[in-house]
């Protein structure tokens, strides 16, 4: 369980760290509207990871089966 947390972890603050610094280079201002996508792309951001973790998780199940 410890390898799935750790693949959520790593993938939620990579893609963070990706996030704010193409924010940072693409935008200059900040207005409402750039606000309003932060959040929802760091909202998709998570629920995307948990699908990359539910993944691996999969993937190691189908493994062990065999």
């Amino acid at each position: 369980m410890k390898g799935y947390i750790g693949v959520f972890v790593l993938v939620v603050v990579l893609s963070i760290i990706l996030l704010t610094v193409f924010n940072a280079v693409f935008t200059g201002g900040g207005d409402i509207l750039q606000e309003t996508l932060m959040a929802s792309t760091m909202v998709i951001s998570v629920l995307l990871s948990v699908i990359i973790t539910q993944l691996f998780y999969l993937i190691n199940l189908f493994k062990n089966k065999k």
